[in-house]
């Protein structure tokens, strides 16, 4: 099955911003996360170019659910935080999409095979997911190695994006991470493999 792209095999061209912002928490992945899912826009668009209101908005959601959002503070998003953010999308100002979202029954309990294909089936149909993934588990194909750079050790929040089509990666899933300097220096999806 097909679905249409942009030319780095993703759904939505999203704006290469960082999580890390000076003076703030590096654990707001979640709040980035929808964001960059609100300021994303179809595949055959041009990114937006207002990457400071994606990121003030992030950073308001962030402090909204945490408390603040200083440097200290390493909370990060729980599940009822990230209902929080997605609702509030939908509230106007300057965020330019409302998103609407939905629970999968992915867990700890679930088998591997079948969330992956969850996912998948959600991207065939042009829809983006916002996952829960352990760090350690994330294993970047391009780079060798995992992409998280502060020694993995506990759960990240990223959106999967597409499903590789080329050699040697065929059928692997794309994600777009934040907090990897990767994506933010060259703008494209990093392959990886989501293992528990």
């Amino acid at each position: 099955m097909s679905y249409p792209t942009n030319n780095q095999g993703m759904i939505a061209n999203y704006l290469p911003v960082s999580e890390f912002q000076p003076g703030h928490t590096e654990f707001a992945c979640g709040a980035f996360a929808t964001a960059s899912n609100a300021w994303a826009v179809p595949y055959n668009q041009p990114a937006r170019t207002d990457a400071q209101n994606l990121i003030n908005w992030a950073e308001a959601e962030y402090a909204k659910t945490d408390g603040d959002n200083g440097p200290s503070n390493t909370n990060g998003a729980s599940i009822p935080d990230m209902h929080t953010y997605f609702t509030d999308t939908q509230q106007g100002g300057v965020i330019p999409n409302a998103l609407h979202f939905w629970d999968t029954a992915i867990s700890n309990a679930s088998d591997q095979a079948t969330d992956i294909n969850t996912i998948k089936a959600a991207l065939l149909r042009g829809y983006p997911v916002i996952a829960t993934v352990t760090e350690q588990s994330v294993f970047d194909l391009d780079l060798g190695t995992n992409p998280y750079w502060w020694g993995p050790g506990g759960n990240h929040i990223l959106t999967w994006v597409g499903i590789s089509r080329g050699s040697p990666y065929f059928s692997t899933l794309l994600r777009v991470s934040f907090a990897t300097l990767s994506f933010s220096q060259t703008g494209r999806p990093i392959s990886g493999i989501w293992q528990r």
